[in-house]
């Protein structure tokens, strides 16, 4: 059954007899949502969730499932996918030569389809795309220099016709 929160103490309780009385009449309480291929949810999401995005991130989401995605889980049933199938992909990725921003894109485009599978389409009861697979950004830092240095360099430069671009490179960076 699937979690949820309540504001009292006695609507739980109301809902665990319901989840009790449900099991005990046969129902697994369980989506059947989990028993559709990967490849039908996919082209399922990309039809009826994607309409807030543009387009070129569209094409790009459908290029992703076509090139990686349905040949890598291929006709798996969503409820079979679990945590350690994303890390393999992820892995693969990583293996691939990809940079680290690109597979964050297949990552999040992953995040959001199984995330729309639990949220909109109610086919799964948890997204197995978890952030410990998240790919991690460095960002480097551009070298500078220190207030003190900037000072001197103006002042190196005043009355130079590099005056102004000295003033702006400063400024900008």
């Amino acid at each position: 059954f699937r979690r949820k929160s309540f504001s009292t103490l006695v609507d739980a309780r109301h809902y665990k007899r319901q989840c009790f009385a449900e099991i005990n009449a046969g129902k697994s309480g369980r989506s059947t949502g989990g028993n559709i291929p990967f490849a039908v949810g996919w082209e399922t999401w990309l039809k009826e969730c994607r309409g807030m995005v543009s387009e070129g991130w569209r094409k790009d989401q459908r290029g992703y499932g076509e090139r990686f995605f349905v040949p890598f889980f291929g006709q798996r049933k969503l409820g079979d996918i679990r945590p350690r199938d994303i890390g393999d992909i992820i892995e693969k990725f990583r293996q691939g030569g990809y940079s680290a921003q690109m597979i964050l894109h297949f990552y999040n485009c992953l995040h959001k389809f199984f995330d729309d599978a639990v949220e909109h389409f109610e086919w799964l009861d948890s997204n197995p795309v978890r952030k410990r697979y998240r790919p991690k950004l460095h960002h480097k830092k551009r070298p500078s220099l220190n207030p003190k240095d900037s000072m001197k360099l103006l002042s190196v430069c005043k009355g130079w016709n590099i005056e102004i671009a000295v003033h702006l490179g400063l400024y900008s960076a």
